[in-house]
């Protein structure tokens, strides 16, 4: 157990929420503007909302695969994988249960919304995608969450036993979804995503790096005050470890995507930098491998 299957598992499973999360959320908001825009001197005409439906469908479809197969490394760990299936067979009020559910149900939601945008059904659009995408925010934030309470609750690992977890694995979810759509926007079609449009997303994606960079910065004066945890701490603070946090976490995932949204913000680009996303998510990847490798150690 926490080997890297596990690991692949938090990394994919948290990117492909932080996709749903935005995406629905981008979903709602577009689709409030239409209805109060004017058919003909809308800016939003036939074919930005044809471009949008596109990308939507692409990026629907892009975050059903990447938590499929994150569930697929989670029951491949097991073992035993119809294990799984005495969770809902057998239900509890536990963590474990309630994380279950709600990648169950992201899945299934996420599944849906990308069924009615790729095959245009009628009955998944309107009203009915509305609440799909208000429910697809929901179960996304609860399976961003759970992982960390899930970390929270083993006590047996005193490194992973702070609040601070879930905030982090929250927040940089939210950053390597937001990475993810930047980066299917760019090499889907380079002028897919508008310049106004872009630039709203890298705002949010540079507010999203800060609050991983609060959390993680919480995250470590919880785990080094605590006397339990110094093994852990320990193993961060060996050379290896401490060069992949270092160049991986803070380098890949904080300092080079903030420094690269702030500079396309600055000189206003009219498209994102995939270089700076691809090296948000593998500081993604490789902070979750950090948190992980130390606490069990």
């Amino acid at each position: 157990m926490y080997g890297p299957l596990i690991i692949g598992y938090l990394f994919l499973g948290g990117t492909a929420a932080g996709g749903f999360f935005m995406m629905a959320t981008w979903d709602l908001v577009f689709s409030h503007r239409i209805e109060r825009a004017n058919d003909e001197l809308s800016p939003y005409n036939r074919r930005t909302i044809q471009a949008f439906g596109s990308f939507r469908t692409q990026m629907l479809v892009l975050c059903v695969l990447l938590l499929a197969l994150s569930m697929l490394f989670l029951f491949w760990d097991l073992g035993v994988p119809e294990r799984a299936l005495y969770i809902f067979l057998y239900p509890h009020a536990t963590v474990l249960t309630f994380g279950s559910i709600s990648l169950v149900a992201e899945l299934m939601i996420g599944g849906f919304l990308a069924l009615g945008s790729a095959f245009h059904i009628h009955a998944l659009q309107g009203r009915v995608r509305r609440v799909l995408n208000i429910v697809c925010c929901f179960t996304s934030i609860a399976t961003m969450a759970y992982t960390g309470v899930f970390l929270m609750s083993n006590i047996g690992i005193a490194f992973w036993g702070t609040w601070t977890i879930v905030l982090l694995f929250v927040s940089s979810s939210l950053s390597c979804g937001t990475a993810l759509m930047l980066l299917l926007g760019y090499f889907a079609n380079e002028h897919l995503l508008s310049f106004r449009t872009t630039r709203v997303f890298e705002k949010l994606h540079v507010a999203f790096i800060i609050v991983e960079a609060i959390s993680i910065i919480l995250f470590l004066q919880a785990a080094f005050a605590n006397p339990a945890a110094v093994n852990a701490c320990e193993m961060l603070l060996s050379p290896d470890m401490l060069a992949l946090a270092i160049v991986g976490v803070l380098g890949f995932g904080l300092i080079i995507p903030i420094v690269c949204a702030g500079f396309m913000l600055w000189q206003r680009k009219d498209s994102a930098l995939p270089a700076a996303d691809a090296f948000c998510l593998c500081g993604g990847f490789l902070l979750r491998f950090c948190i992980i490798s130390c606490g069990v150690y």
